[in-house]
């Protein structure tokens, strides 16, 4: 989905500098060859407004599918990370222990976390990805979104009131149904998420640490 909309916003852009291309050309007076240009204009930017809505309700759709198995998987990920690290540090204190198991231990656990923990974090950056790729920049918070962006330009570059109204229209469309990746409504996925995930994960970390009996 982060690529089908990244190329819809590559049409979009193509668009954008063909339409400055025609409004800034001078020496025409065909009125028939402006009238194509407009319908095609009008025609076109339909066209990508409703492949647009459409991947945003596949999106949707696909959330709902694996929200689930997401949701459960980042509880079960989030609860093993703690043990794990938690059962590293009981090992590495443990006098009896030889220092060749205390670096298997640490060795076998970190083969397990490294993995899991790269696809956390690849998951958390397509989804960033999609969003940056579909939102409207009319949200201050997301100025930097791709679609909107671009649909501002072309707002102030058209001069033609139906491919503006066009225009506003689709605006509105993305401003309404802003896409984000939340499994089951527990937590969206992004990079605020991964900072929140880590920060948890190293708060319970030490509670359970301050809680560990100290004669021991």
């Amino acid at each position: 989905m982060r690529l089908r909309l990244k190329d819809i916003n590559k049409v979009l852009k193509n668009f954008l500098r063909s339409h400055t291309k025609n409004i800034t050309q001078k020496g025409t007076n065909d009125r028939w060859a402006t009238s194509v240009r407009k319908n095609m204009g009008l025609d076109f930017l339909c066209n990508v407004r409703r492949i647009h809505l459409e991947l945003g309700v596949l999106c949707r759709k696909t959330t709902t599918v694996y929200g689930t198995p997401l949701a459960f998987t980042t509880i079960g990920l989030f609860v093993h990370i703690i043990s794990s690290l938690y059962c590293i540090y009981l090992r590495l204190i443990n006098p009896n222990l030889e220092i060749y198991y205390k670096i298997r231990s640490v060795l076998i656990t970190l083969t397990w976390i490294v993995p899991f923990g790269l696809s956390f974090f690849s998951v958390n950056y397509i989804c960033k990805e999609t969003v940056n790729e579909n939102n409207s920049s009319t949200y201050v918070s997301f100025k930097w979104k791709q679609t909107g962006i671009i649909l501002d330009e072309l707002d102030l570059e058209s001069k033609n009131t139906e491919i503006q109204t066009e225009i506003r229209n689709f605006s509105a469309q993305v401003q309404r149904n802003t896409l984000k990746f939340s499994p089951c409504g527990f937590f969206d996925l992004d990079f605020y998420f991964v900072r929140d995930f880590t920060a948890a994960v190293a708060t319970y970390l030490v509670i359970m640490l301050q809680t560990y009996p100290s004669d021991n």
